[in-house]
């Protein structure tokens, strides 16, 4: 499909899912004018640009789906989607054109989220304390900015973290002793940064679920680098060694057996299904919730 998107689709009452990613669409995202029952939007990989519409937060109380990656928007990401209390899935990366900013403070007012993406976006400044509030955050990815600073020791609080993507920025410092805490991480680059010090903290049996782990370093401790003894390889030492690109999408099922939260269609219904992580029997740890349709019938989330 190709043009610009359909304003009235933007000005649905019963309007639930809103599902164009995939296409050619161009021109800008129109307002949100009357969608009071929108759950889930999926606008990415699209050829879409100018702003994005402060309305996305205006009256959207149950919207837990957002993704406009993939996309050339050039506007700041708008505070109003601070007010998306059921948020669960934030995506938009992969936006090099939208105005430098830094990653947003309010965030750590969505203690909902479960999937966080700027990747590719434009981000700049430090990295918000606030992220430390994301205690049901599995996924986090800002990798390929301008993010500088040291990493906020807060962070390490976010303790359902699998998937951490620090690359590709600016960040100095050394990596906080918090992270211990991160004891459920699958996947950790923080490699191409300034990074100093010593982060075996991550190298320990507690962390038995680390397949992959990522850091400029080399077998000994390198002049103003990092040790880590663990990690899979070293940024500096192997020009292959992180020459894979990560970056999530519609299919529920990524990297490393990680079973995101995604919606499963079906006659008559839509099931959302918790974000689970299969064990090593491949059973799912976590179940799904059931059939929505009803939950939208009453009224109730």
């Amino acid at each position: 499909l190709t043009g610009p998107l359909p304003s009235n689709l933007f000005n649905q009452e019963a309007l639930i899912i809103l599902d164009l990613h995939g296409n050619k669409f161009t021109g800008h995202i129109p307002e949100f004018e009357d969608s009071p029952l929108l759950t889930f939007l999926a606008l990415q990989d699209n050829d879409l640009t100018g702003s994005i519409p402060a309305s996305i937060g205006f009256d959207h109380l149950l919207l837990r789906h957002i993704d406009l990656s993939q996309n050339m928007l050039n506007s700041t990401i708008p505070d109003t989607i601070g007010s998306l209390n059921a948020l669960e899935y934030l995506f938009i990366a992969l936006n090099p054109f939208l105005e430098p900013g830094p990653v947003p403070s309010f965030l750590g007012e969505l203690t909902n989220l479960v999937d966080v993406s700027f990747q590719d976006s434009n981000r700049e400044g430090q990295l918000p304390t606030e992220l430390g509030l994301l205690t049901n955050l599995v996924l986090l990815d800002l990798a390929a900015n301008e993010i500088e600073g040291d990493i906020p020791v807060e962070l390490g609080n976010a303790d359902r973290l699998r998937f951490l993507f620090l690359n590709e920025n600016h960040l100095s410092g050394n990596v906080p002793g918090s992270f211990e805490q991160l004891t459920d991480l699958v996947v950790t680059m923080i490699d191409s940064n300034d990074l100093t010090g010593n982060v075996n903290s991550l190298c320990t049996t507690e962390h038995s679920r680390l397949v992959t782990y990522v850091a400029d370093c080399s077998e000994f401790v390198a002049e103003d680098g990092i040790e880590c003894e663990c990690c899979e390889c070293c940024n500096d030492d192997d020009p292959n060694c992180n020459d894979v690109e990560w970056f999530g999408d519609l299919n529920p099922v990524w990297e490393d057996e990680y079973v995101r939260k995604h919606y499963a269609f079906e006659e008559n219904q839509v099931i959302y299904a918790k974000l689970s992580y299969l064990d090593e029997t491949g059973e799912d740890e976590d179940q799904a919730v059931g059939d929505l349709d009803a939950d939208f019938g009453n009224g109730n989330d």
